[in-house]
């Protein structure tokens, strides 16, 4: 009966580190938007980069962050897509670095640059 308890915590131990390095991992999404209204284009690029995005294009943002993060910033994009008109979209790319190629100034944004 013992063993049995000390492996059924093991189990619960395991679950938990595996479940916290899954969570804190550090994740990456292209966030692309097309919102007519200006107040509220402007409001959400605004919310975007107080949540850790940089902007690519006009309406395209990156964003690196742990998953706790990325799941607080999908529950704020679902309040404004409360306010959208049935024109306005927003697509979220999630990108596995594994998979990612940059090319031009884009290779930069990863690594310290220092200018003289």
């Amino acid at each position: 009966m013992r063993n049995s308890t000390i492996g059924v915590l093991c189990a619960m131990l395991l679950l938990s580190i595996i479940q916290c390095l899954i969570y804190n991992s550090v994740i990456m999404l292209v966030v692309s938007y097309d919102i007519s209204d200006d107040k509220l284009r402007s409001k959400f690029a605004k919310m975007l980069v107080k949540n850790g995005a940089i902007r690519l294009q006009f309406s395209v943002y990156e964003v690196n962050n742990t998953k706790r993060v990325m799941d607080n910033l999908l529950l704020k994009i679902d309040e404004f897509a409360k306010k959208f008109d049935g024109g306005d979209s927003v697509v979220i790319f999630d990108v596995a670095a594994v998979k990612l190629r940059k090319y031009g100034n884009a290779i930069h944004r990863d690594q310290d640059v220092v200018f003289f």
